[in-house]
């Protein structure tokens, strides 16, 4: 009773919540039903300053998340919940969970390539890492935490010791225990131990939430989601997986009776520090690979006008002469469309492709074209499809195929 009463009596208290997942969180075995916007809206209504979605064994589109974060003014912070194992090279499906988070732009080039590993090299069932991986890490480019109850010092028998040294050896201050407010009482043993671990190894502690929904209630609609899919997590009878009120944590701490007071704040306080890491920034312009990256626009268009009118001039040879006007038009139209928005690489790449699949490796062109791709002559011209719109029975449009609002505006490329 003293212990709530001196938990509920704390004031100020802020958290981060640095462990969250959408309904991206496992595209191995779906656990979560909420969108990344319900998780930043949530944080926008508690405070919040950051946008932290782990998901498991990779990081899910950051395209979106970084849009969302922007959107609600929250700074995005990149990391995953790793599936970890003793040796990735063993046919090991233990897959214990680890918690890695990029501090700057260095660390989430870091943590990229560790996925990129873990799905090479790594990959069993899942995409796994290992001790290998993990310490090849630059300790002041991110943290690493021991995440849930799946943590490698809980999940491996006589392992914990080894683990919390190397990992406190190397990555020093960037280690962290992570407590979580679960009231089931295998959370509440693990929260003992890693207590124990804390006194021992002089670790601090960290907060961890690990949302897969955002008010309580919603626990049912997730069941009924996991039953949809024949899923079932019997270790998680008794876990409350919102994304909790400051007092409701509280009171969750309060009756594990586990934490000391410091030991609260320590935990909460620690989470704060991802309001320091760098938030992602991404270049989102469009970036078009170029088979002439030393030549300019105007170089490269020049060779887009060479490959068009060589090719018209063998086209019209099948065209009646009064309707070359209509066709030189349309090359014009079209054209402009793809000077305008530097899209000449686009074609010239593509031309490339086209022609030495087709002549090198005895490739045959679909005849009916790509999507939309016969709604532009020049694409004929280019060898992209066998249509021709102009003597097609019905209209065609080439700004469906591209236009200079969907490009330059929509930033959605030729279809």
């Amino acid at each position: 009773g003293k212990q709530m009463c001196n938990y509920c009596s704390l004031e100020g208290l802020e958290y981060e919540n640095i462990h969250s997942h959408s309904m991206y969180s496992n595209i191995y075995t779906p656990d979560s039903i909420i969108s990344k916007e319900d998780i930043a809206k949530r944080a926008v209504e508690l405070g919040q300053k950051t946008l932290s979605l782990v998901e498991h064994g990779y990081f899910s589109n950051i395209f979106e998340t970084y849009d969302i974060a922007k959107k609600y003014g929250l700074s995005l912070i990149f990391g995953s919940e790793f599936y970890f194992v003793k040796d990735r090279f063993e046919k090991d499906r233990t897959n214990a969970h680890l918690l890695v988070m990029a501090k700057n732009e260095k660390g989430r080039e870091e943590i990229t390539e560790m996925v990129s590993e873990s799905n090479k090299t790594g990959f069993y069932g899942k995409p796994r890492i290992d001790e290998d991986l993990l310490f090849k890490l630059t300790p002041e480019n991110v943290i690493v935490t021991t995440a849930c109850i799946a943590s490698p010092i809980n999940k491996y028998e006589d392992y914990a010791d080894y683990f919390i040294t190397a990992c406190k050896e190397h990555f020093g201050d960037n280690f962290f225990l992570e407590v979580q407010p679960h009231t089931n009482i295998k959370q509440i043993e693990f929260n003992r131990k890693l207590q124990e671990y804390r006194k021992e190894y002089n670790v601090s502690f960290i907060l961890g939430i690990d949302s897969h929904y955002i008010y309580a209630d919603d626990a049912k609609n997730r069941d009924l989601f996991l039953q949809g899919k024949n899923i079932n997590y019997p270790e998680e009878e008794g876990f409350i997986i919102d994304f909790p009120t400051v007092e409701d944590i509280l009171k969750r701490l309060s009756e594990q009776d586990v934490l000391s007071e410091d030991e609260v704040i320590e935990a909460f306080e620690n989470t704060l520090i991802s309001r320091e890491f760098e938030s992602v920034k991404l270049d989102d312009d469009i970036k078009m690979p170029t088979i002439y990256p030393n030549l300019s626009h105007e170089e490269k268009v020049g060779k887009l006008h060479e490959i068009i009118n060589h090719a018209w001039k063998e086209d019209r040879k099948h065209i009646p002469k009064e309707k070359w006007e209509e066709y030189l038009k349309a090359i014009q139209f079209e054209t402009k469309i793809i000077t305008d928005t530097k899209m000449e690489d686009y074609f010239l790449l593509n031309h490339k492709i086209i022609d030495k699949a087709t002549t090198e490796y005895g490739g045959v062109l679909t005849r009916t074209g790509r999507g939309s791709a016969p709604s532009m002559y020049i694409n004929k011209l280019f060898g992209f499809t066998e249509i021709d719109r102009l003597e097609a029975p019905i209209e065609l449009y080439p700004t469906r195929f591209m236009s200079k609002s969907r490009i330059l505006e929509t930033r959605s490329l030729p279809d």
